[in-house]
């Protein structure tokens, strides 16, 4: 991966871990503080709206940030000085899978029934094809 392709796949990342973490702090918190009532934008854009739908096979949503993102971090300081862009889009590839099924339980099951969405949960999704972008652009 050419260095400035590799840097911001590592501040990709990174942001997604400190995401990760704030999303699971507010899922923790169950919404109750000031800072986590700033995801709350309004009826419709809101993280604590799509709360109690946030635990996919009965897993809170957080935990899979909080493993996934530290997990391509590590992946890609492993292999550095030179990424192996197929095994890193492999990787990838397993999340966005994972992804697109978040998508189909965001509109199918939770806006639906709630009118909402949780601006952070696509920020995640949407970090998640950044880093597959830049891993696919390092050749």
């Amino acid at each position: 991966m050419k260095n400035g392709l590799y840097y911001s796949f590592i501040a990709v990342a990174l942001v997604g871990i400190g995401t990760a973490i704030y999303h699971a702090y507010d899922e923790i918190v169950s919404y109750s503080t000031s800072v986590s009532r700033s995801c709350s934008v309004n009826a419709h854009i809101s993280c604590q709206a799509v709360f109690a739908f946030a635990k996919p096979f009965g897993i809170p949503l957080y935990v899979f940030g909080i493993v996934w993102f530290p997990l391509v971090l590590i992946v890609a300081l492993l292999m550095r000085p030179k990424i192996n862009r197929t095994y890193m889009i492999l990787l990838l590839t397993i999340g966005n899978l994972f992804t697109v099924y978040l998508w189909y339980f965001d509109i199918f099951v939770v806006y639906p029934a709630t009118q909402a969405v949780c601006p952070v949960c696509l920020s995640l999704y949407f970090m998640n094809y950044i880093l597959t972008i830049l891993a696919a652009f390092s050749g």
